[in-house]
């Protein structure tokens, strides 16, 4: 049967329990265009429950790295600023995307002005450091472009974090 028919309805269940398993079931699924995607994408990174957006960055890790998912992954990432369980969560489901989720929330002056946001940036840069991607990398150069002018500390973080030595 039809997963759209089963689990959209699901997402937006009154029961965060039921919304929760809900995405997590969405995991075994191709999610291409469609009204499951949508509610998914859209739909439950605003959600009330905390479990549920926690589930949805873990699935989101399980979709193909299209620009969807790093708008729905930006979005939780600002929703949860300050929650380390939701940065970790989201981290790890960005296997690709980091420069562009980089660019997203740096263009944020409200977000880059906490010191939970600058913390994001941090982990980010770091992760592109470590991942060496050119497409990446180009990306986090980017995102420091004019960043030294306009916000002198979020410059800093970017830089102390890819400059950083692991160990």
């Amino acid at each position: 049967s039809d997963p759209n028919f089963m689990l959209a309805p699901a997402m937006q269940d009154e029961n965060a329990e039921v919304r929760r398993h809900a995405v997590r079931l969405t995991e075994g699924f191709f999610i291409d265009v469609s009204i499951m995607a949508q509610v998914l994408l859209e739909k439950v990174p605003d959600d009330d429950s905390l479990q549920v957006r926690y589930q949805l960055a873990l699935t989101l890790g399980s979709l193909p790295a299209e620009k969807g998912v790093r708008n729905a992954l930006a979005k939780l990432a600002k929703k949860d600023v300050a929650n380390p369980y939701m940065r970790t969560a989201i981290l790890s489901s960005l296997s690709e995307g980091a420069g562009e989720m980089l660019l997203q929330l740096r263009n944020d002056a409200e977000f880059r002005s906490l010191p939970e946001g600058r913390e994001w940036l941090r982990a980010l840069a770091a992760q592109i450091g470590k991942q060496q991607s050119p497409e990446e990398i180009a990306a986090l150069l980017q995102a420091v472009t004019s960043l030294e002018k306009d916000d002198k500390l979020a410059f800093q973080t970017i830089l102390q974090a890819v400059a950083a030595r692991p160990g």
